[in-house]
């Protein structure tokens, strides 16, 4: 314990009644305020109470003569060393932390030993003048570490280290909380399965594949076939016959869920499936081996064309939007010297217009475009405006898989040479032009 000792130079008209000494510790910054004997003159010393804690300390001295006049003096500083007496230990929150929003945060404490021997006590709280964080929680305050939960904004924590004697210091650390950047689930494209529909296909089931780089919760979809929503928490939803029609759209919309982010897009699919009732025959479509031009100008085989590839189209290029495939019990025609490649049902330009081998059954299946019967002696077009009479109707009766697929722009490419259309896949409403 330290005894410490102060003269005070003043001057007043009449004696002083009272006087007070105000002792701030600097580093504690805990502030005392003592009652102590009023000098009878200037030359007095006055006496401070025991100080028992070492550390820096502000003085002041305040002064109430008998007429009720205050005076008080400037801040004085002063050390107090070993006295002897109770000395506080020495606090260390830790080093400041940078954490992700709403993530557990580890509050890693620590105090050097009583310097008097005596055990030590813990305090974690919201540093004074820091808003306590609603949601926040300390979840063990009083031990030298501790999680806080729940946080999700910056904040500052003090640790408080006491003795038994009351002796104490404190510490503070700075947390500070990166918000975290979510991106927005979203579907990359849908699948259909069997990816080969034919007459005897019975159900169908479209899947829907979704990017999730942040792990968005509570996924939901919302399957839309031909206008009829249904919603489902899966991504993949199975179509009955019963429930499909010859062409078909499927649109899947993505609700997804996580706090304050919220995505939704929707990707739309078209494919054919081929009817029931066909006699045999299947839909319009083109045998393997079958060349097809590409924008490039050279040849593919049809069965090798995706989805997105670039092909010649009667006024420049088209792109490829879906491709089917199924397996067809329909008549296969050749066209003069060529070998047999397309269905009896597909429209093939001609300088009449669109003709196929069997235009009843093409108007059924796409009644919006008109198609005229096609045989020997009608004049076809072909690449490079070049045009050939036909002079055979040949045909084979044979059971295979054959190929087409949804082209934009014209709706028309070149099979073997011969201008075609995209019939099947996307029909042509009634007011549209090929021109």
């Amino acid at each position: 314990m330290c005894t410490i000792s102060i003269r005070v130079d003043y001057t007043s008209t009449s004696p002083i009644s009272t006087a007070q000494a105000i002792c701030k510790h600097t580093t504690l910054q805990t502030t005392n305020t003592y009652s102590i004997t009023p000098p009878a003159s200037p030359q007095d010393v006055l006496m401070l109470p025991l100080i028992t804690i070492a550390g820096t300390y502000e003085l002041k001295i305040r002064l109430v003569n008998q007429e009720g006049l205050t005076i008080e003096s400037a801040p004085t500083t002063f050390l107090i060393g070993d006295c002897g007496g109770n000395r506080p230990p020495v606090a260390n929150a830790g080093p400041n932390l940078t954490v992700t929003a709403n993530n557990p945060v580890i509050l890693n404490g620590a105090a050097s030993s009583d310097p008097d021997g005596n055990g030590l006590t813990y305090l974690w709280s919201f540093a004074p003048g820091q808003q306590v964080i609603q949601g926040a929680s300390i979840v063990s305050p009083n031990a030298v570490t501790t999680e806080v939960t729940g946080l999700s904004t910056n904040a500052t924590f003090r640790l408080t280290v006491s003795d038994i004697n009351y002796a104490s210091d404190y510490d503070d650390v700075l947390v500070t909380v990166s918000q975290l950047q979510t991106t927005p689930a979203h579907i990359t494209g849908l699948t259909i399965t069997p990816t080969s529909l034919s007459a005897q296909t019975s159900q169908v089931t479209i899947t829907a594949a979704t990017l999730n780089p942040s792990g968005v919760g509570n996924l939901k979809y919302e399957f839309d076939m031909n206008g009829s929503k249904v919603p489902s928490f899966v991504n993949s939803k199975t179509y009955y016959r019963s429930q499909l029609s010859t062409n078909n759209t499927v649109k899947v919309r993505l609700i997804a869920a996580d706090g304050n982010n919220f995505a939704t897009n929707i990707v739309p699919l078209s494919f054919y499936l081929p009817s029931t009732n066909t006699g045999g025959g299947g839909g319009g479509s083109f045998m393997a081996g079958t060349p097809v031009r590409m924008a490039d100008g050279t040849l593919s085989d049809i069965e090798t064309i995706q989805a997105g590839d670039s092909l010649k189209g009667s006024k420049g290029s088209v792109t490829v939007t879906n491709v089917i495939t199924y397996e067809s019990e329909a008549r296969k025609y050749r066209l003069n010297n060529s070998d047999y490649f397309v269905t009896e049902t597909h429209p093939i330009m001609t300088t009449e217009g669109w003709k196929s081998f069997n235009p009843e059954k093409t108007r059924e299946i796409v009644p919006s475009i008109e198609v005229n019967l096609l045989r020997q002696g009608d004049v076809l077009v072909k690449e490079n405006g070049e045009l050939v009479v036909l002079d055979n109707e040949d045909f084979i009766t044979v059971t295979c898989q054959v190929y087409n697929f949804a082209v934009d722009g014209t709706h028309d490419f070149y099979a073997n040479g011969y201008l075609v259309h995209n019939k099947l896949i996307e029909q042509l409403s009634p007011n549209t032009s090929l021109e």
